[in-house]
C-alpha cells in the first residue's frame, strides 16, 4: 500500500521535532494550536492542514520543503526503487549498442572545429642539426 503525503508530513513533523529535541508539549506552546491537534497529526489521526505545517516550520525555525518535500530517491524502499528502475532497465535493453567506439572524425580545413595545434608545425625536430656559424658573426 503506497504511502499517503500525509503521513510523511506527519512523519517530518515528529522527525524534526525531535531533531530540535522538543517534545510534543514544548512544540506546541511555540505554536499557536493545541498539543492535542499536535499530538493527532503526529500519530497520523488528523491530517495536517497547510497552516499547521507551516506554524510548525516557523516554530522549529526550518523550511516548510522540509516537511512537505518529495523524499529523495535514496530513502525509498528497496522495492519501489527496483520498480522506479525497471522500465529504465527495458528501455536501455532495448538498444543494440556496439562494444567498440565509432571512428573519430578527420579535421578537414571546412571543419567548423579548430584543428589542433601540431608540436612539429611550430617547433624543429629535436634531431635538426643547428647551422653553423661563421667566425666573424655575432649571436643575436
Amino acid at each position: 500500500m503506497p504511502v499517503r503525503d500525509d503521513d510523511r508530513t506527519a512523519a517530518r513533523i515528529r522527525q524534526q521535532r525531535r531533531l530540535a529535541h522538543l517534545t510534543q508539549r514544548q512544540l506546541a506552546e511555540r505554536l499557536r494550536y493545541s498539543y492535542s491537534l499536535l499530538n493527532q497529526v503526529e500519530c497520523g489521526a488528523r491530517t495536517a492542514a497547510p497552516e499547521f505545517v507551516d506554524a510548525v516550520a516557523r516554530a522549529l525555525r526550518i523550511d516548510v520543503a522540509l516537511l512537505t518535500g518529495a523524499d529523495p530517491v535514496t530513502t525509498l524502499h528497496p522495492r519501489r526503487l527496483a520498480a522506479l528502475v525497471h522500465p529504465i532497465r527495458e528501455a536501455l535493453d532495448a538498444y543494440d549498442l556496439d562494444p567498440t567506439p565509432p571512428p573519430r572524425p578527420r579535421s578537414s580545413p571546412h571543419s567548423p572545429w579548430p584543428r589542433t595545434p601540431c608540436a612539429s608545425r611550430y617547433a624543429p625536430p629535436a634531431s635538426a642539426p643547428t647551422p653553423p656559424r661563421s667566425p666573424g658573426s655575432s649571436p643575436t
